[in-house]
């Protein structure tokens, strides 16, 4: 049976995923779908089938009425400024997870609003142009209890900081499984995290295939966008960027784990070792990678451009291993806790107790299934 959509909706829907009329149809996996069909579909030439028409709205993340609205509809594809250092267009698994995180946090910021709470203070307290480095290092330290320890890994700074922003109401998402219903995988070189910097409820998103240094960098990087209130979406930690807020976030971030004073010691102690021996060294002294070590080292100006291009291109070019990349991967319910975090999790199902959200509005926030949604309530809230 023939579906009557609307043809310049379809057209729309697949250009907000940037995706092609061939990426499109490959997607599909229709043998009985071709690129010419497609064209004519969204020309309004003739409609498709419905199993077509089902499955374009699941591959451009709609849902199938919206094809038959009668104009384009506004305000599905969220405002976020692209920090990124790269020119491509984010994929179409980006935009659906963006798009996805974005729903949730609005839900949230309804709820919270609805409940009384109140704004907070920190988000948008910090001015690029008035507020320097330490000051802001000062803040997160004092007013958002963040501490890193130097003794111990990036793992246990990454757990330890998230838990003491948590409790000042940031939301912190870690997600890119493909063993969970999240299905949406993204390449750390195109996002390694975001931030939405609301005044209600802040939200951070960190790439969880990501290393366990770069995930803590990225991690205050995205807390500094949300205390100088600029929602945005980074990929990157190179001190090459033009962007002045990407620069002040990095240098932040870089100072926070690895102060200046400390390194420019540790930097003169080994003075005798070639450079990529002081690299390797002073990433086992704090709870930072290799990268971000020549970033801070040129940043101070103790190698110059070549040799920094030389050696960021080296580590940014090496393979990411983690510990959930062993056989068997994530546990299911540990990765839909990650993420959702336990707070974000609570307050859907207090709504839902309160009879403010229907069941199949648990399981599209909480992105689990509903023959798991027990199991996880049970083993992980």
């Amino acid at each position: 049976m023939e579906v009557k959509i609307n043809g310049e909706i379809l057209k729309w829907a697949r250009e907000c995923v940037n995706l092609s009329i061939e990426e499109a149809v490959l997607k599909t996996k229709l043998k009985s779908l071709t690129n010419n069909d497609l064209l004519q579909f969204e020309n309004g030439e003739k409609f498709p089938k419905i199993n077509i028409a089902k499955n374009l709205a699941k591959i451009y993340g709609i849902n199938l009425a919206v094809l038959y609205m009668p104009r384009v509809p506004k305000n599905i594809q969220p405002k976020i400024n692209d920090f990124r250092q790269i020119t491509n267009k984010l994929s179409r698994n980006a935009v659906l997870l963006i798009r996805k995180l974005v729903s949730h946090q609005e839900w949230l910021k309804e709820y919270l609003i609805s409940n009384g709470y109140k704004e907070l203070d920190f988000v948008g307290m910090v001015s690029i142009k008035n507020t320097s480095i330490k000051e802001t290092i000062k803040i997160i330290e004092n007013k958002l209890n963040v501490q890193v320890n130097y003794d111990k890994d990036s793992k246990f700074n990454f757990n330890e900081i998230k838990k003491s922003l948590e409790n000042k109401n940031i939301f912190i998402s870690i997600a890119n499984s493909h063993n969970c219903n999240f299905k949406y995988k993204v390449e750390v070189q195109e996002i390694r995290g975001f931030a939405i910097a609301d005044k209600i409820a802040p939200f951070i998103f960190i790439n969880s295939s990501d290393s366990d240094n770069a995930k803590l960098f990225t991690l205050i990087h995205e807390l500094v966008h949300i205390l100088i209130g600029e929602t945005g979406i980074s990929n990157i930690y190179s001190n090459d960027t033009k962007n002045k807020v990407e620069v002040y976030c990095n240098k932040v971030a870089s100072e926070l784990l690895i102060p200046d004073k400390i390194f420019i010691k540790y930097w003169e102690e080994y003075k005798e070792d070639n450079i990529e021996n002081k690299i390797l060294k002073l990433s086992k002294k704090f709870p930072s990678s290799q990268l971000a070590i020549i970033v801070k080292a040129k940043s101070l100006k103790y190698i110059d451009e070549n040799i920094f291009h030389n050696f960021f291109n080296r580590f940014s070019n090496k393979k990411i291993t983690k510990n959930d990349d062993k056989k068997g991967g994530a546990d299911y319910y540990k990765t839909i806790d990650k993420l959702n975090t336990k707070k974000f999790a609570n307050y859907v199902l207090e709504a839902y107790h309160d009879n403010e959200i229907t069941l199949r509005d648990v399981y599209d926030l909480l992105s689990v299934k509903s023959n798991n949604l027990k199991k996880y309530i049970d083993r992980t809230l």
